[in-house]
């Protein structure tokens, strides 16, 4: 990471394109590094020019006698190859390109943004950008963002670093920071990354004392398994808060036509996000709240809060919050339940929230905290409403508040306003070491990242080992399958080629047999026993029920031919120029729970492994989670929870419970499969019924990486 300093802290500058019009990006350059506080030696670069704002001007990066640290590319995109390659003929190592014009704008520009790729990986020079604003430094006080200083707002030194691929995200974080009464360490927007992108980014600021927390602007990332390790990386170290932009099909749009970069499936990118011990933020406000709470307070071990108020409402309302925040307001323990019976009024109700209603006064607050918070280790985290019109209660508050927060070691968030003083009591508060915020909203969202966050560092320092459920010689045997299946890799597999390659890494599938006319289809149903079902087997139709292709619960003979005779009119008229194989004759299963498994190969992040429930839930509420292959028993049990319709498998208003550890072995398995044989580009188990003890297969999709899709 040594070759990243010279973005950070150079005691050399080259301007190239430099300018004295300070209505130019290049003029307001030249002018912002001075202004902004940089010490060390700048050289303007103009063949225009002698002089400029009192530097020497040189006609070229050639003619300055010193060595030269980093060097600021801002001139019309056409020229800079060949001033890149000037570059590398002075042995200039570490060139921000501020300049427009590259990838973003199309084919032409692409071809431009590889020219200089090549031209800076022979010549071993780092670029940032282009199409960036570059770097600031508000420690070493660096910036090279071509924002007018007396246009931004002035922003205090602290511990929060952005990382963004967006200019106009990082312009408007900079100018909020101050009015959130956020401490700034770095900012990097690094544009179209033709070289330097959040990977190397992220590693760097895992390392850097000054910065405590990393907080991201993605649109798209370099390459989505580095992306991962180096998320982990810095997680390890110190919190990491991110942004998906284009998470939806108009954000994806506008982030194809900002960028140039693809915006992968965003649900993989959660899965992504949470592998990496990502903490993600939905909204800019959401960022910044993460980011201050997780710089100012210890994470939380687990998920009991309890909230302390003197507005009844507010409580309610963080009470109402609270579950879809993953947040659980547990009732005292008995002992301490008594304890505060007999110290606070007889009319207190002991309840969580707990209300100390407008009555309450300094010292009912220190007795309160120091009871549930420091002398018991109940309670994992605490949020403190705290509203100053309440007449017992003065700003002494907020020291007994930091007091019993520093001496339980656990996390305490105040939820606070105080009339006209409302700001500058924050800003005190603050001082002390205690996020506040001036909505309940915000105030349970920060606990809820807290609690993440300490999920996170558990997971993160777990053992990563996959608990294998596949022996290799059953990915040999999957991959034999599959050449033996489709040596040209032209089509997907069959169903009964899919099922013969579930069978060979040990998830179940029903009993079945291909049968090419009615005779050979009655005597495969009295082998398997009735009733049977029977589906069409054919290459060119992957959706079977859209074309009349399965029959059920067929239960003698001449149910059987008919539905045969029918199921060929059907495919005749919906499919005609359909090749037909036969048709799968299996055995009927008995009714459980439907869920589905499946997996892609994501372009961005590898192999990603989908659970969800089967029927309406996955096809209207599209209730999914998605986790990163290899997926390990812990992982795949996180993903069956996460889904809204977990209750279901646990047996919901008298059904029974399904066999969890059965599905969670499954989704390993599929993970295994995923991430050793990389012919399969997607595999649907759907539906997959779930039973007491045990699941079985019913119907199984996989498609193998080719150029030719089914006809239907």
């Amino acid at each position: 990471m040594k070759d990243l300093d010279a973005f950070f802290n150079p005691k050399s500058i080259a301007i190239v394109g430099a300018s004295g019009d300070e209505r130019k990006p290049s003029g307001v350059i030249l002018k912002n590094l001075p202004a902004f506080g940089y010490k060390g030696k700048l050289y303007p670069v103009n063949p225009k020019y002698e002089t400029l704002s009192g530097y020497k001007c040189y006609p070229s990066v050639l003619n300055i006698p010193d060595k030269v640290d980093l060097s600021i590319i801002i001139i019309p995109a056409p020229h800079v190859p060949k001033i890149l390659s000037e570059h590398a003929e002075k042995g200039i190592k570490n060139v921000i390109i501020s300049s427009s014009g590259f990838g973003e704008t199309g084919e032409e520009g692409k071809k431009l943004e590889k020219e200089i790729k090549d031209i800076a990986k022979r010549a071993g020079i780092r670029i940032l950008g282009p199409n960036c604003l570059g770097v600031i430094d508000n420690h070493t006080r660096f910036n090279t963002f071509f924002l007018p200083l007396e246009k931004v707002a002035k922003t205090k030194q602290g511990g929060l670093s952005l990382l963004s691929q967006s200019g106009s995200f990082v312009g408007f974080f900079w100018d909020i920071a101050p009015i959130e009464d956020v401490g700034v360490a770095k900012i990097v927007n690094y544009g179209n990354r033709a070289d330097v992108g959040e990977i190397e980014l992220l590693r760097y600021l895992a390392e850097d004392e000054r910065t405590k927390v990393v907080a991201m602007y993605i649109e798209s990332v370099q390459d989505g398994r580095e992306f991962i390790e180096s998320a982990r990386f810095c997680s390890q170290k110190k919190p990491v808060v991110a942004i998906k932009a284009g998470k939806f099909d108009k954000g994806i749009a506008a982030v194809k036509s900002h960028t140039g970069a693809l915006a992968g499936r965003y649900e993989v990118y959660k899965a992504a996000f949470k592998k990496g011990g990502v903490i993600e933020a939905f909204n800019f406000l959401e960022m910044y709240d993460y980011s201050k709470g997780l710089a100012m307070q210890p994470f939380a071990k687990g998920n009991k809060v309890l909230i302390v108020t003197c507005a009844g409402g507010i409580g309610v309302v963080m009470a109402d919050l609270a579950p879809r925040e993953g947040i659980e307001l547990p009732q005292f323990p008995e002992d301490l339940k008594d304890r505060l019976k007999k110290r606070l009024p007889a009319y207190y109700s002991i309840n969580n929230p707990l209300d100390l209603t407008g009555s309450t006064t300094d010292k009912e607050y220190e007795m309160v905290l120091e009871e549930c918070l420091v002398n018991n280790p109940f309670f994992d985290a605490v949020v403190v409403v705290a509203h100053l019109a309440v007449p017992g209660l003065t700003k002494g508050v907020f020291d007994i508040i930091a007091e019993k927060a520093k001496k339980s070691g656990r996390p305490v968030v105040v939820c606070s306003t105080a009339g006209e003083e409302t700001i500058a009591v924050k800003r005190e508060v603050e001082e002390k070491g205690i996020p506040v915020y001036f909505t309940p909203e915000r105030a349970i969202r920060v606990v809820s990242a807290l609690i993440k966050r300490g999920r996170s560092v558990n997971s993160l320092n777990t053992n990563r080992a996959t608990s294998y459920v596949i022996k290799n010689e059953f990915i040999e045997k999957a991959k034999t399958i599959i050449d033996d299946a489709v040596p040209n890799r032209d089509r997907p597999l069959l169903e009964d080629e899919a099922k013969a390659l579930l069978k060979s890494i040990g998830i179940p599938v029903p009993e079945h047999f291909v049968a090419q006319d009615k005779e050979e289809a009655f005597h495969a149903a009295n082998t398997i026993g009735w009733p049977v079902a029977m589906k069409i087997v054919s290459a060119d139709i992957l959706h079977k029920s859209d074309v009349g292709g399965v029959k059920l619960n067929i239960k003698n003979r001449d149910e059987l031919y008919s539905a045969f005779d029918a199921m060929m009119d059907d495919v005749e008229k919906k499919a005609n120029n359909a090749m037909i194989k036969g048709v799968l004759i299996e055995a009927m299963v008995k009714k459980g729970t439907e869920i589905i498994i499946g997996g892609i190969r994501d372009a961005q992040f590898g192999p990603a492994v989908m659970f969800g429930l089967g029927g309406i839930f996955v096809e209207l509420l599209k209730d999914v989670s998605f986790g990163i292959a290899p997926i390990n028993m812990d992982e795949a049990m996180e993903m069956i929870k996460q889904i809204k319709g977990y209750p279901l498998l646990t047996g919901f208003r008298g059904s029974l419970p399904v066999d969890i550890d059965a599905i969670a072995k499954t989704i390993m398995t599929v993970s295994e499969l995923l991430n050793g044989v990389d012919d399969i580009s997607e595999i649907d188990l759907n539906p997959v019924i779930a039973y007491p003890q045990g699941l079985v297969v019913v119907d199984a999709k996989v498609l193998l990486s080719t150029n030719k899709p089914p006809l239907h």
